[in-house]
């Protein structure tokens, strides 16, 4: 890793710690979420988006400290290697059985990730650097793949799979970043989520779909026609383009087929969502 990415990352953590020293004294000072919650009564806001936003802010907050935690780990194993210096040269190729797999997430906090198909009857993970994670929990069959870090024109990580695989269940996250699914993919429960990057996913064939848009956009054509998928969709400010239909702004409604054997659930907050279907 560059020096001036080692200072980056420290400086992080440092503030990581002051930010967590500073919530600590407004508690004291007699700050507290109950505070808060009583004055967003106060302003208006629903009894509804006030627990939404509530649990928003203890997601968001978990998924820090676990951030945190994980960088820490990382920082403290690699901090030592010999081959610091030589990081931008330092590219790896893992692969897995794909019937091993039940579950694949993917998470992209940089950078970019490419997913297309492969040959074979492995799914492979190419242009890997010590920063990027690759993990497969043999009791849970979970294959996790992460790209955390971008140095200077750094190359895509890319995961070839084989085109006939079906995944029980699949992830995929673009946090702030470039995530793009060539071809088609296929999963009997998917989970897609743009919190402030791109996602797009060319063709995905899915029994089930999450999807939620935070401030990013996400781009998905599904398998068959709307009248094949019930649509659930529930937006604050974010711009649906739902089979060619725009929607803006808060919205809550059902779409398509009210029993159709497909389901599709949006949640918009911001940004933008484009659905096609074939």
């Amino acid at each position: 890793m560059k020096k001036f990415t080692k200072i980056c990352l420290i400086t992080a953590l440092v503030l990581a710690v002051a930010g967590a020293v500073l919530t600590g004294a407004g508690m004291v000072s007699g700050a507290s979420f109950q505070k808060f919650a009583e004055n967003m009564e106060k302003s208006g806001v629903g009894y509804t988006n006030k627990i939404y936003w509530l649990d928003r802010i203890d997601e968001r907050m978990e998924h820090f400290e676990d951030r945190v935690e994980h960088y820490s780990e990382k920082w403290e194993e690699k901090w030592d290697d010999d081959h610091w210096e030589n990081e931008d040269a330092y590219t790896e190729t893992k692969s897995c059985e794909a019937s091993r797999v039940k579950c694949l997430i993917v998470e992209a906090y940089a950078g970019s990730i490419e997913i297309k198909p492969g040959a074979g009857d492995e799914i492979k993970i190419s242009n890997l650097t010590d920063m990027d994670t690759v993990e497969f929990e043999e009791d849970d069959r979970e294959l996790y793949v992460s790209r955390e870090n971008e140095e200077d024109n750094q190359e895509a990580l890319v995961i070839e799979i084989p085109e006939e695989k079906v995944f029980q269940e699949l992830y995929l996250t673009s946090s702030a970043s470039n995530v793009v699914v060539r071809g088609k993919i296929q999963a009997k429960e998917t989970t897609l989520c743009a919190e402030a990057g791109k996602l797009k996913v060319e063709l995905l064939d899915s029994r089930e779909t999450d999807m939620e848009c935070d401030a990013g956009k996400l781009i998905v054509k599904h398998t068959q026609k709307l009248a094949d998928y019930t649509v659930d969709m529930e937006t604050d400010a974010c711009k649906v383009n739902l089979d060619r239909e725009t929607y803006s702004g808060w919205q809550e409604g059902s779409f398509g087929a009210k029993n159709a054997d497909k389901h599709i659930d949006i949640e918009g907050n911001a940004g933008s969502i484009v659905i096609s279907f074939e």
